[in-house]
This record gives structure tokens, C-alpha cells and sequence, in this order.
């Protein structure tokens, strides 16, 4: 069998980044306060993603924990903000789970998830506005 060879015409359109706060920090207060304990460097994957998704519109990207997202909002200007909100309207910037953190990973009892998944929702829902669904696609 001959190992499967991709062009380099082909494009990938949807990717997805996850980089777990858990894995990065102990506590996520000492993480988004504290760079000097572990660099993250997540803000280079948004920079880029954006950067990209601006130059191909046919590209998607799927995010995943809004935390690492919010620190990186906050350091952006206004014009970039408008840019993002923008790629979050055509649908090329996609929030999937929405919560603060992994809840497999970083919570592990129930009130821990609602808190964690109700703080990264409510700062979603309060910068790009009630959550859209995606329609789904019945199968035949």
C-alpha cells in the first residue's frame, strides 16, 4: 500500500487549536497573572489564525477554551477586535465547548463545570452576542 501523499494545493479548511490551561498551570489565576511560570505563548496561535483566515476565506478555525482567548482579547485594539468579530460572524471563527477551560480536564465535579462553563459563555455571549447553532445536516 502506498503512503497517502497530500499536494500542496490542498487545503485543510477546518483546523482546531487546544491548549489545555490545566496543563500549563496549576492554578488559572496564576496563569493569565503570572507569565513567568510557564510561556504559553497561545496569544501567537490567535495572532496567526487570524492573520490566515484574513488571507484564505475559504479557511475556518475552531477554538476551544476562552480563557487563553479573553487574555488575548484584552491586549487587542479596537480595529483587530472589530476584525475578529467579524470572522466570528461569517463563521470562520468557531467557539466549540464555550467554557472557561477543558471541563474533562481542569474540573471534575459538577460545580466546578457550571461555574467554569457559565464564566467562558457569559464573556462570549457579552462580546459577540447570543450563541449561534450551526443547522444540522439530516443524513438519508
Amino acid at each position: 500500500m502506498e503512503p497517502l501523499i497530500f499536494s500542496l494545493k490542498q487545503s485543510f479548511t477546518h483546523v482546531h487549536a487546544f491548549t489545555p490551561v490545566c496543563f500549563l498551570c496549576v492554578s488559572l489565576c496564576v496563569c493569565l497573572d503570572r507569565n513567568d511560570i510557564q510561556h504559553a505563548g497561545v496569544q501567537y496561535i490567535l495572532d496567526s489564525v487570524v492573520d490566515q483566515l484574513l488571507k484564505n476565506p475559504d479557511r475556518r478555525f475552531i477554538y476551544v477554551e476562552t480563557a487563553f482567548f479573553y487574555r488575548w482579547w484584552k491586549q487587542q485594539s479596537s480595529s483587530m477586535r472589530q476584525t475578529v468579530k467579524q470572522l466570528v460572524n461569517e463563521g470562520r471563527l468557531e467557539f466549540v465547548n464555550g467554557g472557561w477551560c477543558m471541563s474533562d480536564e481542569a474540573t471534575t465535579h459538577y460545580s466546578a463545570v457550571i461555574d467554569q462553563m457559565t464564566m467562558g459563555l457569559r464573556f462570549l455571549n457579552d462580546t459577540f452576542g447570543p450563541c449561534q447553532t450551526t443547522p444540522l445536516k439530516l443524513l438519508l
